[in-house]
């Protein structure tokens, strides 16, 4: 396997079939999303980043792109992170959209995919990298050096979120130096 930065329309098809299959909202490059809550619609203006895990030799040209997909992830800037015992706000990189094809799960491909966001972070000059997982990824997140902040959401609500239960989940990008 190995990592590529790519396009987003070079992981819009996984996302639409694989990750987020019949979502109502649109898919887009960025999320408004804000750390532990509401929208910041300045978000939608950060340069994101896209990545995607592929076979070594593709067996196959698939022209929609996506046969030879193992995994994608996308990230971008975050938004400024208050700490709750001070007044001292960080840059954050935030992540999103991650997916590993069943073969490859638990074979490297979604740390290759994460090590490639650790590192965007550092690179934009954010110390905080942030995401909301489902439940169901949870454990690899903390594998990661992530933290879960505050309840999950989505375990009695089904209208918070189309695919959880959810939760925020942070962690510091200098782990993976």
């Amino acid at each position: 396997m190995i990592i590529q930065s790519c396009a987003f329309e070079d992981i819009l098809p996984t996302w639409t079939s694989h990750l987020w299959p019949g979502r109502t909202s649109a898919i887009e490059p960025t999320s408004a999303m804000k750390w532990l809550g509401g929208i910041d619609m300045d978000l939608m203006q950060a340069r994101p980043t896209f990545w995607k895990v592929i076979e070594k030799e593709p067996k196959a040209i698939d022209i929609n792109r996506s046969v030879n997909v193992l995994g994608v992830l996308s990230g971008h800037f975050g938004g400024l992170v208050s700490h709750s015992t001070s007044s001292i706000s960080e840059r954050s990189y935030r992540t999103r959209g991650l997916w590993v094809h069943e073969s490859v799960r638990r074979k490297g491909a979604a740390r290759l995919l994460m090590e490639a966001a650790f590192a965007q972070a550092r690179d934009e000059t954010c110390p905080l990298l942030w995401t909301f997982p489902r439940l169901t990824s949870m454990a690899f997140y903390e594998a990661m050096g992530f933290r879960r902040e505050g309840p999950w959401l989505g375990v009695n609500d089904p209208g918070a979120g189309e695919f959880g239960p959810n939760c925020y989940a942070i962690a510091k990008p200098t782990r993976l130096k």
